[in-house]
């Protein structure tokens, strides 16, 4: 079996994290302290990596600059 980049990683926990905001969602409503906890986690993974794809795409344009 093929070991996840750690993009892939990443991907998956937002997609993970993005579900899990979306049943707590459904279970106990969109102001819910767990919705808004779950929300808030899925902003920490997103800015990971939005930052992690700025930082890629510097690097890759200094390379070929």
């Amino acid at each position: 079996m093929k070991a996840l980049s750690k993009m892939e990683f990443l991907l998956h926990q937002i997609e993970t994290k993005r579900n899990e905001m979306v049943l707590s969602a459904v279970k106990t409503g969109l102001s819910s302290e767990q919705t808004l906890s779950k929300s808030r986690e899925l902003d920490d993974l997103l800015n990971l990596h939005q930052k992690i794809s700025t930082t890629k795409k510097a690097r890759s344009s200094r390379l070929y600059s």
